[in-house]
């Protein structure tokens, strides 16, 4: 009889190779997006997943960029920084809580320097769970502006209550059903950055945790806007798998907006646009 014990496992495998061969990379910011004067308006933390710096962080960088939003961007590399550690990166949770007290720290002194700055951080993946440990080392009040989890790789009963007493605008989380080969599989194997096993919030969403009641849920839930994508987010350049949360496109049209006002666009962008790529929904860098 064929053994099919190790299918799972195969596949989870197979997502993590394909992060490695597809998107691993050196990440870049543009150079206008770090000038000295946008530090007064704010910073936007991106928090790379577990592949480290990569095209898809500086793909969110440019398009936030490209929308010419005030705050100075820059991308936070929590990862070992060693070529092909996916796995360390994601499992390693002592190594990454001290990693979120450095960026914490780094917050802080940026808040001492430029207090009327604003501060937000978007996490990708692995980095969405950097996000909440990042949030749950700074002080016990509202700190952080905006917070942004695209896909975060953590469990979907995650206690958020100490990180959203430092989300001053509570938190934004998108997630996809069809996210199913590294949040649904590969976070059934390997685990989640905070050590469960199942699929992860980016794939299912975030509900109860079981130690808290109902009342205390609610007002997490009231703070917590959860967007389950749909087709209509095609036109911001989600196509709806890991990396579509992660194109120009949609840092430009959908993340921009967001982290100027604290809410997300109104209306849709023009689909005809120049950058819109049709066929997959993946946005590509203007020229």
């Amino acid at each position: 009889m064929k053994n099919v014990t190790h299918a799972p496992r195969c596949e989870a495998l197979a997502a993590l190779a394909f992060v490695a061969i597809a998107f691993t990379g050196c990440g870049y910011v543009p150079k206008t997006a770090q000038v000295a004067s946008r530090y007064d308006h704010g910073v936007v933390y991106i928090l790379p997943g577990i592949e480290g710096p990569s095209p898809l962080n500086t793909s969110l960088a440019v398009g936030l960029d490209n929308a010419k939003i005030r705050p100075a961007i820059e991308i936070y590399d929590w990862t070992t920084g060693i070529p092909g550690n996916f796995l360390w990166n994601l499992s390693d949770l002592d190594r990454n809580r001290r990693e979120a007290s450095r960026l914490a720290r780094r917050i802080l002194a940026y808040r001492d320097r430029h207090p009327g700055g604003q501060v937000s951080i978007i996490g990708h993946s692995g980095g969405g769970g950097i996000a909440l440990l990042t949030l749950e080392a700074l002080p016990p009040e509202p700190i952080v502006d905006n917070v942004v989890l695209l896909a975060p790789a953590v469990s979907p009963r995650y206690d958020l209550r100490k990180a959203m007493r430092r989300a001053k605008n509570g938190m934004y989380h998108l997630y996809s059903p069809f996210d199913v080969g590294l949040l649904g599989i590969g976070t059934t194997v390997f685990g989640t950055v905070d050590r469960d096993h199942g699929p992860s919030a980016g794939a299912v969403g975030f509900s109860k945790p079981p130690r808290l009641s109902e009342e205390e849920w609610t007002a997490i839930a009231e703070q917590l806007h959860q967007i389950k994508w749909s087709a209509d987010l095609v036109s911001y350049g989600a196509a709806g798998d890991h990396a579509g949360w992660s194109t120009v496109w949609f840092a430009e049209k959908y993340l921009a907006p967001l982290v100027e006002t604290g809410r997300p666009p109104a209306a849709k962008p023009d689909a005809t646009a120049k950058g819109m790529n049709h066929e997959d929904g993946a946005a590509q860098t203007s020229k």
